[in-house]
């Protein structure tokens, strides 16, 4: 069997090179495939036929989180449903069609986790906000118990409690000058 596959004349952009013919390959019944250069490997379903050729290239590239403009959740879906309104005739057919749902269903997840990231982001906006709101209540309240305080003062209980703190501070400095006055040097010299 004859094979056809991009040659990869430049390794910075496979896409680059020009077509190499590779062939003819050993097609393995039981299994179904044709190794490709080693490492690659095609599986086929059916029996091929004399003369049947395919050809290999590198997929498109997917890199779907830096451009957002392909990740418009609109557009995947028309998308989707342009592919399931075309009929589907043959191997190449199917193919293309089972690529374009891949491809749909891949950009549907990156949107999934894109909106899943906003949400995130959101939430822990939103407990920040309840944090900061809880703060400002529980100072509102100390706030109002301190104004409480401060202007539901009973001035007969205040008066009687200054005068019994100004004669307890009076008697203990009393209490000082006399202890001060009466040191264990003072004694021993009377």
């Amino acid at each position: 069997y004859t094979v056809t596959a991009l040659g990869y004349n430049d390794t910075q952009d496979p896409t680059a090179g020009d077509p190499v013919t590779i062939g003819p390959l050993p097609f393995d019944g039981e299994s179904s495939r044709i190794d490709l250069l080693g490492s690659l490997q095609v599986s086929f379903s059916g029996l091929p036929e004399a003369g049947d050729t395919f050809t290999v290239k590198p997929a498109a590239p997917t890199d779907q989180s830096d451009s957002t403009a392909d990740l418009n959740i609109f557009k995947t879906l028309d998308d989707i449903i342009a592919v399931l309104e075309e009929p589907i005739e043959g191997a190449i057919d199917s193919a293309r069609f089972q690529n374009s749902l891949a491809t749909a269903i891949q950009k549907i997840d990156v949107n999934y986790n894109q909106v899943l990231t906003v949400r995130s982001s959101i939430g822990a906006r939103l407990n920040e906000i309840d944090a900061m709101n809880n703060s400002g209540q529980q100072r509102s309240l100390g706030y109002s118990q301190r104004l409480s305080d401060l202007e539901d003062v009973d001035y007969y209980q205040v008066t009687a409690q200054l005068q019994l703190r100004t004669a307890a501070l009076e008697a203990a400095a009393l209490a000082f000058k006399q202890i001060q006055g009466t040191s264990l040097f003072n004694m021993g010299g009377k």
